[in-house]
């Protein structure tokens, strides 16, 4: 029978035996004291800007939070450019390029309520301001945002149409093609489901688009009704200044 030294160990084990198992023992305790997953990027109870400030170095985190707090009191849709912020720093883009793109960001959304407001919609909400800073990222020319705002009927929301104008961009199809695309489903009074549809199936877009009766209610209800999930849930417009590091500055 095999007693135990002194140590506590088998006696009749080889050195690197024991040395063997106590290694292993050790790992098996590290794993088990290390926790499941990476801490998530923005904690519960989290504003944005607390979110930046824990994601991104203190110096980079305050000079994009000042732009944040700029565009919000020129009355752009800020934050979106504090979202852009966080889902960039959640990729692992590096925190000099993130507040590259935000201040990038900034310009493209100056630009896209110039092109809306020459467009004829000078009161464009929050939302169709991000998605046309969205197209024109993507290369839709501030003149074809001009032209989707002028030929949409005015109680219309622009998010959608821009949205989908942006996606078939990203497919490939030519930014001239898919404004006609658009254009040509609202001039037949398509419900946003339907543009949806059209970004999905792109191929088929030529088709003359089949309304319902219930499509047909969906376009005199509200704009944020039955919003896709990929258009931002925030529709309302930004009311003045506000600190950077307030509960207004975020969204989801």
């Amino acid at each position: 029978m095999t007693s135990f030294g002194p140590s506590g160990v088998c006696s009749g084990e080889a050195p690197w035996e024991t040395v063997l198992k106590l290694v292993l023992l050790q790992s098996v305790a590290l794993l088990m004291l290390a926790p499941l997953g990476p801490a998530p990027l923005v904690a519960q109870g989290d504003t944005p800007a607390e979110a930046i400030e824990r994601a991104l170095p203190p110096d980079v985190a305050q000079r994009i939070l000042a732009r944040v707090a700029e565009a919000r009191a020129r009355g752009l849709p800020a934050d979106a450019m504090a979202r852009r912020a966080l889902e960039l720093s959640a990729k692992g883009v590096a925190p000099a390029a993130v507040e590259t793109a935000v201040v990038d960001e900034a310009a493209e959304l100056e630009a896209a309520r110039r092109a809306l407001g020459d467009g004829g919609r000078s009161d464009a909400a929050d939302e169709d301001v991000d998605a046309a800073g969205t197209a024109m990222r993507k290369g839709v020319s501030g003149r074809q945002v001009s032209e989707l705002a002028r030929s949409t009927p005015s109680g219309r929301a622009l998010a959608v149409p821009l949205f989908v104008i942006a996606s078939l961009v990203d497919r490939g199809l030519p930014a001239d093609q898919a404004l006609r695309r658009v254009l040509a489903r609202l001039e037949a009074r398509a419900s946003d489901r339907q543009l949806e549809g059209l970004a999905d199936a792109p191929g088929r877009s030529d088709q003359s688009p089949k309304l319902t009766g219930q499509d047909m209610a969906e376009t005199r209800r509200p704009a944020d009704t039955g919003r896709p999930a990929w258009v931002p849930a925030n529709p309302g417009k930004s009311n003045g200044p506000q600190n950077a590091g307030q509960r207004g500055l975020g969204k989801p």
